[in-house]
C-alpha cells in the first residue's frame, strides 16, 4: 500500500490547491451542464443556444465562483474540522456566487431563462460541497490531508485519560506524543500507547525533540499562577496552547473552540444570537418539521403499530430534558428499548444490546425513532439542529463552563450526531456543542444537516 503523500512542503500545498480548484471548477461546470439538461430534453440544441449566447458569462462565472471560494478561506489549510469547515466555507461560496450571477443577469438583461436559473441554483448549492467532501476523502487517503500536529498532554488525571479514549476514538489530525504530569508518581508510570515523559519542567526539552507544536491542558484544577506562567513558556517556545473544556479557571473567561473533534480550547468571544439568525433558523424549523411530519405520517403509523405489537408498554418513550436556559420539557422517541429498562442507564452503544427490540435495531439505525422529536421543534422547545437535550439531574452537575450548552436550543441532530463518538454519553462529549455555539451560522445548520441525512442513508450508527 502506497504512503500517502504528506503535505509539510510549500510544494505540495499548492498541489492540493490547484486540485481543489480543479474540482470546484468540474462543479460550477456540472451545475451549469445539468441546469440546461433539466430545462429542456433537447440537450444538444438549448446547450448550443446558451453557450453561443451566454458562453463569455459562463466563463467569467467561474471566475466568480472560485474567487469567491477563495474569499470565503476554502483553499487555505483547515486543522479544526477540517471536512465540516471545507463544505460548510464552499455552500457559502454557492450561496454568494448564486447571488451574485442573478444581480449581473438582470443587471446586464442576459437572454437566460428564468427556470434555467432556478435549475442551477438548486445545482450549484449541491454540487460544489458533494464535490468537496469526496475531495477531501482523496485528500485524506493520498495526501494525508489535513497534515498531522504533534501535541503534549499536559496531566494524567481523570480528564486527561478521557481525553486520549476519546482521542484514540477519533480520526483526528492531533498527533499526540504522549503526556506530562508534575505528579512525580504518575511520571514513573506509562501508560500505554502514551507514555509519561516527564513533568511540566521538561516541556522546553520535549518540544525540541517530538517537534511539538501543540501542549493540551488536561487538569481540572490549575493555579492562575500556573496558568500564566505555562501561557508564557508556551509562547516563547512558539507552541499553541489549548484545554480541554471542563476547566475551572476559565470561569472568568469565555472561550472559543479551535481543534479537531471539539477537544481542544482557545481563548476568545462566545459567538451571540443574532435576530436575523434566529429568525431564520426557526422558519427552516418549522418547514423542515412540518414536511417530515407530513411525509413520514403513513410509515409513522405503521412504526407505531410494530413497536406496540412487538412488545408490551407504550409505543411512544417520553422522557423529561433540560432546554435552552435550563428549561425542563418532556422529549418524544418512538420506543427502541423493552420496557422494565432503566429510563437512566447509559445509552446503547451498539445495535447488539440486550435492551433494545428487534424493531428497536432498525429503528436506531435509520434513525426513525427520531421521528417524534420534531413536534418538540414544532412547540419550540427544540430545533432541528443544536446540541442533544441532556437529562435534568446530569445538568445540575454542570460547572459554569458546561452551562455555557444550554445558551441555545437543544437539536435532533448536531456536530456530536455525524462524529465517531456518537454512541457514547452527550456529557462526555459537551465540546462539539461548544463548537457549535461558537461557530453556528444558517450555513452550519444546513451543513449538518445534509451529512445527517447523508450518514442516514447509509445506515451509520458509528
Amino acid at each position: 500500500m502506497k504512503r500517502p503523500i504528506q503535505t509539510n512542503s510549500i510544494i505540495s500545498k499548492y498541489v492540493i490547491v490547484a486540485i481543489k480548484i480543479i474540482f470546484d471548477s468540474l462543479a460550477y461546470y456540472c451545475a451549469v451542464f445539468i441546469a440546461i439538461a433539466t430545462y429542456n430534453s433537447d440537450i444538444i440544441g438549448l446547450s448550443q443556444s446558451v453557450w453561443d449566447n451566454n458562453a463569455l458569462f459562463i466563463v467569467f462565472g467561474q471566475i466568480v465562483f472560485l474567487s469567491v471560494v477563495w474569499n470565503c478561506g476554502s483553499y487555505r489549510d483547515f486543522f479544526d474540522y477540517a471536512r465540516l469547515s471545507e463544505m460548510t466555507r464552499v455552500l457559502k461560496a454557492s450561496f454568494q456566487t448564486l447571488v451574485l450571477i442573478v444581480v449581473l443577469i438582470f443587471l446586464f438583461n442576459l437572454i437566460v431563462p428564468r427556470l434555467l436559473i432556478v435549475f442551477f441554483a438548486i445545482s450549484i448549492i449541491i454540487l460544489p460541497p458533494l464535490s468537496r467532501l469526496f475531495l477531501c476523502s482523496l485528500l485524506k487517503r493520498y495526501f494525508s490531508y489535513p497534515p498531522k500536529r504533534k501535541a503534549l498532554v499536559y496531566g494524567v488525571g481523570e480528564i486527561g485519560v478521557s481525553f486520549v479514549k476519546t482521542f484514540r476514538q477519533s480520526d483526528t489530525t492531533v498527533d499526540v506524543v504522549g503526556y506530562i504530569d508534575d505528579d512525580p508518581e504518575l511520571v514513573k508510570t506509562v501508560l500505554n500507547p502514551f507514555p509519561i515523559l516527564g513533568t511540566l519542567d521538561d516541556l522546553d526539552r520535549l518540544v525540541v525533540q517530538f517537534s511539538i507544536e501543540r501542549v493540551i491542558v488536561a487538569v481540572r484544577h490549575l493555579s492562575r499562577r500556573k496558568m500564566e506562567s505555562l501561557k508564557i513558556r508556551a509562547k516563547q517556545l512558539k507552541v499553541n496552547l489549548s484545554y480541554v473544556p471542563r476547566l475551572e479557571f476559565l470561569v472568568q473567561s469565555p472561550v472559543k473552540m479551535r481543534d479537531f473533534a471539539g477537544i481542544t480550547l482557545e481563548p476568545g468571544v462566545w459567538h451571540r444570537n443574532t435576530p436575523f439568525y434566529n429568525s431564520i433558523k426557526r422558519f427552516l424549523d418549522i418547514i423542515i418539521s412540518t414536511v417530515v411530519l407530513v411525509l413520514f405520517m403513513p410509515f409513522f403509523v405503521i412504526f407505531l403499530l410494530l413497536v406496540k405489537f412487538e412488545t408490551p408498554g407504550p409505543a411512544i418513550f417520553k422522557h423529561k430534558r433540560s432546554g435552552i436556559n435550563g428549561k425542563h420539557f418532556n422529549i418524544y422517541k418512538l420506543r427502541t428499548m423493552y420496557i422494565d429498562t432503566d429510563r437512566y442507564a447509559h445509552c446503547p452503544n451498539s445495535s447488539d444490546d440486550v435492551r433494545i427490540t428487534k424493531v428497536g435495531k432498525w429503528l436506531r439505525k435509520l434513525s426513525i425513532d427520531e421521528i417524534p422529536q420534531f413536534y418538540n421543534v414544532l412547540k419550540g422547545n427544540m430545533s432541528v439542529v443544536g446540541p442533544r437535550p441532556e437529562m435534568p439531574f446530569i445538568v445540575d452537575e454542570y460547572n459554569d463552563i458546561e452551562k455555557q450548552r444550554l445558551s441555545v436550543k437543544p437539536g435532533i441532530t448536531g456536530l456530536w450526531q455525524i462524529s465517531p463518538t456518537r454512541n457514547s454519553e452527550i456529557s462526555h462529549n459537551l465540546e462539539y456543542d461548544f463548537y457549535y455555539i461558537e461557530n453556528r451560522s444558517v450555513t452550519l445548520d444546513i451543513v449538518i444537516i445534509f451529512m445527517t441525512i447523508f450518514w442516514v442513508f447509509r445506515g451509520h450508527t458509528h
